[in-house]
């Protein structure tokens, strides 16, 4: 629908996200006031005196002007598709931790305390713990459940 800008004022929320106040006046002379957000498609020509294009949401007591083509349906199907592939990059970025924990854990430990590495030097050792965590993720220890 079409509308005709009254008035336009710029506002702050209270978390600093800027918008406009605009009274909208539509093709048949029935005045709206609604809210526009920097995401509308022509958000810098919201000003009184032009022309708008859009369509009226309203959720609860707002009333936002939103582009006429955009969806206002949300699928929450891809919504929840999304959030579990982010659970699922978490939580193997979390596994991938653990392991690098224990595997210099481990480097630590057999540094420590096997005789093969007793008297090295202090600037030897970080490198040396690197060196064998690195061999300890290589190494595939599971028993292999088909034999």
């Amino acid at each position: 629908m079409k509308c005709k800008i009254e008035t336009a004022e710029k506002f702050e929320t209270s978390t600093g996200k800027e918008y406009k106040r605009v009274v909208l006046i539509d093709e048949l002379g029935k005045t709206n006031e609604v809210s526009v957000w920097p995401d509308f498609p022509s958000y810098e020509e919201v000003q009184a005196g032009n022309m708008v294009e859009g369509t009226i949401l309203i959720k609860g007591k707002y009333k936002n002007l939103v582009d006429a083509n955009r969806s206002t349906t949300f699928s929450k199907s891809s919504n929840i598709a999304v959030a579990q592939q982010r659970k699922e990059t978490s939580i193997e970025h979390a596994q991938n931790r653990t392991a690098e924990m224990w595997a210099k854990n481990g480097g630590w430990t057999l540094v420590a305390y096997h005789p093969a590495y007793k008297g090295l030097d202090q600037e030897e050792v970080p490198q040396i713990v690197e060196d064998l965590a690195r061999a300890i993720l290589k190494m595939d220890i599971r028993p292999d459940p088909f034999k």
